[in-house]
């Protein structure tokens, strides 16, 4: 596969995680403002990150990171089932967190309990 698709595929994933974690981090922050928004990060990097620089540059960089991993997953995927294969599995995991985060927005603004 090109490199050029598989940089806007992975991108476009990323952006997608990143701004709904922008998304919660605000909420949180809207209906607690006394509380540590950063604290609802799962990972403890990101969440490291976000509390050093703040969510703005903190997500390009934490984004930036998350391009590196995904790209050498990919790389390790397709070593071991092929080029397809490792794309779908990448797609699918970056698809649920994508869900993940997009199902505790819904939570955080009240509209699932």
């Amino acid at each position: 596969m090109n490199f050029y698709i598989l940089l806007l595929i992975f991108v476009l994933l990323i952006a997608g995680d990143k701004g709904l974690t922008a998304v919660n981090l605000s909420i949180v922050k809207d209906k607690s403002p006394n509380a540590n928004p950063y604290q609802i990060e799962k990972n403890p990097l990101a969440r490291f990150i976000f509390e050093k620089i703040g969510i703005a540059i903190g997500s390009i960089i934490y984004g930036l990171i998350s391009l590196v991993t995904l790209f050498i997953a990919y790389f390790l995927f397709k070593q071991i089932f092929g080029e397809t294969i490792a794309l779908i599995i990448i797609l699918i995991l970056y698809t649920l967190v994508i869900i993940n985060n997009f199902i505790w927005m819904l939570k955080y603004m009240g509209e699932l309990v």
